[in-house]
C-alpha cells in the first residue's frame, strides 16, 4: 500500500488488505459451513480461526512496523505528483492527499479486525506490547 504510485491505487490496495485481514481474522469467507465434528456444530471457520490466532500477531507487528517507516501523506503525495508536470500540480495535490488519508484510514479501520482476534488472549497482547516498546 504504502509504494504505490498514486492515492487512489494506495486505497485500492488498502481495501483489498483491509478485507484479506477480516477474511484471515474471521478464519474463511465462507459464512457456514458445518464440521463432520463430533456433534457438528463447530463451523469450519471457527477450527481456522483457532489455528491461525497464533500468526495475527505477526500481521499486526508487520502492519504497525510498515507504518512506522511511511513517511507519511505529505511525503506520498509529493512522490505521486513527481510524475506530473508543474501546471496540473495545484489541482491533482488535493485529489492525492484525500485519496492517501482515505488509504490509511481503511488500514487503521482494517486492523481492528485483527486486534478483535486478540480478545481473550493476553500473552498475545502483551508479546505486541513488548515488542512495539523496542
Amino acid at each position: 500500500v504504502y509504494t504505490a504510485t498514486s492515492g487512489r491505487d494506495a486505497a485500492r490496495v488498502a481495501g483489498d488488505v483491509a478485507r484479506l485481514w477480516e477474511a484471515y481474522a474471521q478464519g474463511g469467507t465462507r459464512l457456514v459451513a458445518q464440521s463432520a465434528g463430533r456433534a457438528g456444530k463447530a463451523t469450519h471457520q471457527a477450527k481456522i480461526q483457532r489455528a491461525t490466532k497464533g500468526f495475527v500477531i505477526m500481521l499486526i507487528a508487520h502492519a504497525l512496523d510498515q507504518q512506522r517507516l511511511w513517511a507519511g501523506v505529505e511525503a506520498a503525495v509529493k512522490r505521486s505528483l513527481i510524475r506530473l508536470d508543474a501546471g496540473s500540480h495545484a489541482t491533482t495535490r488535493s485529489i492525492e492527499t484525500v485519496s492517501w488519508k482515505e488509504a490509511v484510514c481503511v488500514l487503521q479501520t482494517g486492523m481492528v479486525s485483527l486486534f478483535a482476534c486478540l480478545d481473550g488472549s493476553d500473552h498475545l497482547k502483551q508479546a505486541l506490547y513488548a515488542s512495539l516498546r523496542e
